[in-house]
């Protein structure tokens, strides 16, 4: 894992400087936490807000987002701070107890009990009290996809006077998908039918942001 440095056109095809000196920008502004780092990643598949960074993988940025306007990447990052803004991290985190105390529960004498019955019982009961849990999550992490646009959205209608960020979304998610992808998906994410429709996002923001 990098820390992004402007790179001379030599050392690259598509140079990340762009990218870079928007995140600043928006740092500068006090859009993102200036505590906050961009980071180039290469095991992250796209772009992804953590918890002290937003990390990218170079080949992504370049293949799918490096032709966008200078505001549609303001939009991808502020999208990735309001996933950072909302606690995304924590939810996940959530999510994932029942799979550790399944794991946990392995080594255990639960599960190491002459009863062959009773230890495939326990893990039964321990498998679908995990899956409960990702399916009541996997709304709030469905949702959360709404609030993140959303942020973004705002963020550019207040500072930046874009007073249609819908059809900024609908550009880049358009794109996006057009070659494959998804703006944001960590793992908990790639599950199928997980990531909101494009024209259902598109349409929040339109209606609950755009200027009318």
């Amino acid at each position: 894992m990098v820390e992004i440095k402007p790179l001379s056109a030599k050392m690259s095809t598509v140079s990340n400087d762009r990218l870079f000196t928007i995140f600043r920008e928006l740092q500068a502004r006090g859009l993102i936490d200036k505590k906050r780092r961009l980071l180039e990643c290469p095991v992250t598949p796209n772009v992804q807000g953590m918890a002290r960074s937003i990390r990218y993988r170079k080949a992504f940025y370049e293949q799918k987002l490096a032709h966008l306007s200078d505001d549609a990447l303001r939009f991808v990052l502020l999208h990735e701070e309001g996933h950072i803004k909302e606690g995304s991290l924590a939810t996940y985190g959530i999510a994932a107890l029942p799979l550790l105390l399944l794991i946990g529960l392995a080594g255990s004498p639960l599960t190491a009990v002459p009863d062959a019955a009773l230890s495939a019982l326990t893990v039964l009961l321990v498998s679908g009290a995990a899956l409960l849990c990702y399916r009541i999550f996997y709304r709030r992490m469905y949702e959360e996809e709404f609030v993140a646009d959303r942020y973004a959205a705002e963020t550019l209608q207040q500072h930046y006077n874009i007073g249609h960020p819908s059809r900024l979304l609908q550009s880049i998610l358009t794109g996006i998908a057009d070659t494959g992808g998804s703006i944001s998906p960590p793992c908990g994410r790639q599950f199928s039918g997980y990531f909101p429709p494009i024209d259902e996002r598109v349409s929040r923001i339109r209606t609950g942001v755009d200027t009318a």
